[in-house]
């Protein structure tokens, strides 16, 4: 934990110094939400509504195989006392399987959700960055960074909207 808080501090001192040197030289440093700006576009905003549908899905493929659980244990706990000792660990080692069974599902499920996000996001991501490499060569900024690891921002240089703008306009990948 306390080499990721040191390369945070090493990543904003240099940051800071480049700023600097920017705004001394008489640069222009902009700046823009990446994530606002995928939030906020139609190519964001369909990713994001395919992503929970998918997380719907899957979550309710976990849902059922849980039902199936709950119910075979809960019939198991009502007929335990009358069954013999044989019965009971067979119905028990079923039992357990089907936890396991559970269990690695809804790993998987998410592990394949995560999978489905990030190969989603990355193509969207480079666009973004795409786009803001293009306004920065077209309006002459020297630095576009990130909004959110910015501790003050004049609200001028903000140019999320513009991305948002130039995204849309590319529409979404098949």
């Amino acid at each position: 934990m306390k080499r990721f808080f040191g390369c945070i501090a090493v990543a904003s001192a240099f940051t800071l110094v480049l700023c600097v040197h920017a705004f001394a030289a008489g640069g222009k440093i902009g700046y823009l939400d990446v994530t606002g700006a995928a939030a906020q576009s139609s190519w964001g905003k369909k990713i994001s509504d395919d992503l929970k549908k998918e997380q719907e899905r899957l979550a309710g493929t976990v849902e059922q195989k849980n039902a199936a659980f709950v119910t075979a244990r809960d019939d198991y706990l009502k007929k335990k006392d009358v069954m013999d000792a044989k019965a009971k660990d067979k119905k028990e080692q079923e039992l357990r399987g089907m936890a396991e069974d559970l269990q690695k599902l809804a790993n998987e499920s998410q592990t394949k959700w995560t999978e489905q996000k990030n190969a989603a996001m990355t193509p969207l991501f480079q666009k973004i960055k795409d786009i803001a490499d293009k306004i920065a060569k077209e309006e002459k900024y020297d630095f576009i960074l990130e909004k959110n690891a910015l501790v003050v921002n004049n609200g001028k240089d903000d140019i999320t909207a513009q991305v948002v703008t130039e995204l849309n306009k590319t529409g979404s990948p098949k």
